[in-house]
């Protein structure tokens, strides 16, 4: 398969396109095929070496960051299906999930859906429980379906170098938007352009997504 791997911290002439092994399914898991694939800011400062601080990079790598067995991950909205969702992916992942809910009812599901912990964020000290439960680290990965001063909270405490995903709505809910608007405002580039799309991203010329189609 094509991958875009980086070899070595500095501009986007170090994004080099090459082959790896496809990968295979073992036991009790699928191979998923990715079509197109989004390229964030984040990107771009991990690529030139400016984010290693926080975001650790073993070079090689492939941009992007799948979650990793036994690391922390908190799910913030954990009673909704969503968060339930994320909960058992997570969790088939081999990750260590920590579901964070408003009640009794919510914090069983997430029981139910995998979580090895549960926390009730109406409850004050949650965030303390959670620094307990992850042994005064904090999650590495956030999944942030909440918002407000509860998402502010979360991210206050999530690990150094750790991801902070947020997809709540604070307002309440969420714009309805046209799907073919919407395809019009993504940028697309080629896999062996990858590239070109991260300087796009750098000038600030992007509006919307950028997306790399493989």
């Amino acid at each position: 398969m094509r991958i875009v791997q980086v070899t070595e911290f500095g501009g986007p002439e170090v994004l080099a396109v090459s082959e790896a092994p496809e990968p295979s399914a073992g036991p009790g898991q699928v191979v998923v095929d990715v079509l197109v694939a989004p390229v964030l800011f984040l990107d771009t400062q991990i690529r030139s070496g400016s984010a290693r601080d926080w975001f650790a990079a073993t070079l090689p790598y492939v941009p992007g960051a799948d979650l990793r067995a036994e690391e922390w991950v908190l799910i913030l909205g954990a009673g909704g299906g969503l968060g339930s969702l994320l909960i058992q992916l997570a969790h088939n992942a081999g990750a260590r999930v920590i579901g964070a809910a408003r009640g009794k009812e919510k914090l069983n599901l997430a029981q139910e859906s995998g979580a090895d912990a549960v926390v009730d964020y109406s409850e004050s000290g949650w965030p303390e429980q959670i620094l307990a439960v992850t042994g005064g680290a904090g999650p590495s990965t956030v999944f942030d379906g909440v918002g407000g001063e509860i998402g502010k909270a979360a991210f206050a405490i999530t690990a150094l170098g750790g991801r902070f995903s947020a997809h709540g709505a604070p307002s309440g809910g969420f714009a309805q938007i046209d799907r073919q608007e919407a395809e019009r405002r993504d940028q697309t580039f080629p896999l062996k352009r990858a590239a070109d799309a991260h300087p796009a991203i750098e000038a600030r010329d992007v509006i919307g997504k950028t997306l790399l189609v493989i």
